[in-house]
Formats: C-alpha cells, sequence, structure tokens
C-alpha cells in the first residue's frame, strides 16, 4: 500500500513538471528585425508654393581682382566703400622694369627687321642675276640666299611677338574696374611687393543682386515651374522684394542632396541688402497640364525591373509596409525620372537599396530630405 503510494507520487510530480521541461526545450523565438530604408515622399509644385525657402543674398557682379605680374605696388587710389566705374584705374605697380622691357624689345625688333630687309634684297639680287645669265650664280647660291631670307623673316616675326609681350605686360602693371561697382575690400597697402594672381581688392556691384536657396531632391523636378517669388530679407521683415528665375542647379550637393536655384532680385536701388544677408523665398509657381514636365521626378535609383526590361517598379511604403507598384515612365529629366503614372504626390517611395527589399516588408523610413526641408 506504501509503495503504491509512493507511486502515485512520482507520476503526479511528473506530469506537473513536464510543461516546465518542454518550454524549456524550445527554443526561444528570436526578435523581429525592422529594416531601415532610405526614402522620400514625392512632392509636386504646388509643394514650393506652401513653403518658405530660407536662402542667402549675393551678388550678380562680384570679383577678386589680381596682377597677371609681380612687382611693387605704387598705388591704390581707392578705399572700402569706394565707387567705381567700368575701367576705372584701381591699382598700379612701378612699372620701370616693363617700360624698359618693351623699350628693349622694340630695339631688338629694329634689328630684325633692317636684318630681313638686307636678306630679302640678297635673295631678289641673285634671282635677278640667275635670270639674266644663269651660269654666273649656282642653285646653291639661290638656296642659300632664300634661306637665310626666311631665318630673317621668322627672327622679325619673333621680335614682334616678344614687344607685343612686353607691351601685354606693362599694361599687367594696372588693375581697372571691370563694371560698376564699390570696392568691398582691400588686401594690400603702397608699397608692397605683390606676386601675380595674389589677391589686392574685390569689388561688387551692389545694385545687383542674387537669392540663392537649396531644393531637396523631391522638388527639383518642378522648380522649372517657378514664375518669380517673393523675398522677405531678416533685416527688412516687412519689405517684401520680387525675385525672377535666374538659373537651376545641375548638380546635387555631395552633402545634403539639394539642388541650388538662383532668383535676381529686382528693383533693390531703394533698399540696402547687402551680400551675405539671409532671408527667405515664397515660390510662385504654375506648370500647364500639356507641359513636358508635367509628370513626378524621382531618383533613378528608386526604380528596379523584374522579368521584363520595359517593365519598372518602385517600393511603396504605407504603415511602414512595403508593397511594390508598377509605374510608367515619361520623358527623361535632368534630375532624375519622370514618371508619368503609378505615383501620387504625398507617396513615400524608397530611393536606396531596392533590390534588397521584399514584398510586404515591415521598415523603418528614413527621410533623406529631412534635414534638407
Amino acid at each position: 500500500m506504501k509503495l503504491h503510494y509512493k507511486t502515485i507520487i512520482a507520476v503526479a510530480m511528473t506530469m506537473l513538471c513536464l510543461p516546465f521541461i518542454q518550454s524549456c526545450s524550445e527554443e526561444t523565438p528570436l526578435p523581429k528585425v525592422i529594416k531601415k530604408v532610405k526614402a522620400i515622399q514625392i512632392g509636386s509644385y504646388d509643394k514650393l508654393e506652401q513653403r518658405a525657402f530660407p536662402g542667402k543674398a549675393q551678388a550678380a557682379q562680384e570679383a577678386s581682382l589680381s596682377f597677371r605680374v609681380s612687382g611693387q605696388v605704387a598705388s591704390l587710389p581707392v578705399n572700402v566703400g569706394d565707387q567705381v566705374k567700368a575701367g576705372d584705374v584701381l591699382a598700379t605697380l612701378d612699372d620701370t622694369d616693363f617700360k624698359n622691357a618693351v623699350n628693349v624689345a622694340d630695339g631688338l625688333l629694329g634689328e630684325a627687321k633692317a636684318a630681313y630687309v638686307d636678306a630679302a634684297k640678297d635673295y631678289q639680287r641673285a634671282l635677278n642675276i640667275q635670270k639674266k645669265d644663269p651660269g654666273i650664280i649656282s642653285e646653291a647660291m639661290i638656296d642659300k640666299a632664300k634661306a637665310n631670307s626666311e631665318i630673317t623673316a621668322a627672327a622679325q616675326r619673333s621680335a614682334q611677338a616678344n614687344l607685343q609681350l612686353a607691351k601685354d605686360r606693362l599694361s599687367y602693371t594696372q588693375i581697372k574696374a571691370p563694371f560698376d561697382g564699390e570696392v568691398v575690400a582691400t588686401y594690400v597697402e603702397n608699397f608692397e611687393t605683390t606676386i601675380a594672381k595674389q589677391n589686392i581688392l574685390r569689388v561688387l556691384n551692389p545694385n545687383s543682386m542674387e537669392f540663392v536657396f537649396e531644393v531637396p531632391e523631391s522638388l527639383i523636378g518642378y522648380a522649372n515651374a517657378v514664375q518669380s517669388a517673393k523675398i522677405k530679407f531678416d533685416v527688412a521683415p516687412d519689405t517684401e522684394l520680387t525675385g525672377r528665375l535666374k538659373e537651376i542647379g545641375r548638380e546635387a550637393s555631395t552633402s545634403t542632396r539639394t539642388y541650388p536655384i538662383t532668383l535676381v532680385i529686382e528693383d533693390t536701388k531703394n533698399t540696402n541688402i547687402l551680400p551675405g544677408m539671409a532671408g527667405k523665398a515664397n515660390i510662385i509657381a504654375e506648370l500647364p497640364e500639356d507641359s513636358a514636365l508635367s509628370g513626378i521626378v524621382v531618383p533613378a535609383s528608386a526604380l528596379f525591373s523584374e522579368g521584363e526590361i520595359e517593365s519598372s517598379f518602385v517600393w511603396v511604403i504605407k504603415d511602414n509596409i512595403v508593397s511594390k507598384r508598377a509605374v510608367k515612365l515619361g520623358p527623361p529629366s535632368n534630375y532624375g525620372l519622370r514618371i508619368k503614372e503609378g505615383l501620387q504626390p504625398g507617396d513615400w517611395i524608397v530611393v536606396a537599396g531596392v533590390h534588397s527589399i521584399l514584398e510586404n516588408q515591415q521598415v523603418r523610413v528614413m527621410d533623406v530630405t529631412a534635414e534638407k526641408d
């Protein structure tokens, strides 16, 4: 009876421990890996009008000026803030040595001309003698006279070039204003010795200003839709200036993946806007429906093909789940590939590593334009 009781107890203990033993024998499931993907949100030119783009002013005409020859500064008649006209002399070097070089070159040219005249006369004289009496002069003498004439002619051309070079170097001892503007910096003083291409002064035209700002790659395809812009600077928030599209950068910044857009600021004569001043531009854009620019522009890295080479797809992200979507390509763009059908403004698409993604895969979005927007 006692043995039977112990047996029952042992069986009961075994049954109680069995689930625990079984659970210990099962492998612990691995945590689900969520893939990080680089993505952008599809934009439209409407988004250009819905935001203000920060940027800064720059002079449309500006130049750092230097001498093309080395020497000692003889005069620097301008100071920072001076207004200058195109052609005004802004700085000069001591030109004594350069004038002497011109005189020497001029003298050598005179000698070369005289030598050529004598050689040409000798050659012509030899030809006349041969014509009258061929037996008096040999062909060797004719050839020698001809060669001497050609050599002295080449020497004359060389001397002429040396004289022109000396005159050019003399002209390089002056710096002239390339346009109407204002002196904004000087880097040397009178009587300093400078070397060729060393910065001497800087001028700009304050009456011709531009505004430069950056646009993310998700919107750059619509930059041509920009008609004008309203610009406000931080130093004058109540003053609104009009900007006209000048140029669109064709290459993205390697660090920010943004494209520069330059606007010409109109009517700046009554304002005190200086280069480097910060401001914001509110874009006014309009794109006709039948324009060749219509459609959505995406980076080429966002597209991939499966099976037929003519078929193109992108990975669309919704609720952190990716799904493959077929798209129809339009005309080429300078900033990426144009999508005519398949995408809508507001869609999120993967733009890198598209060949390592699976359908319905859960992902975590890394917005590549977040820092630029």
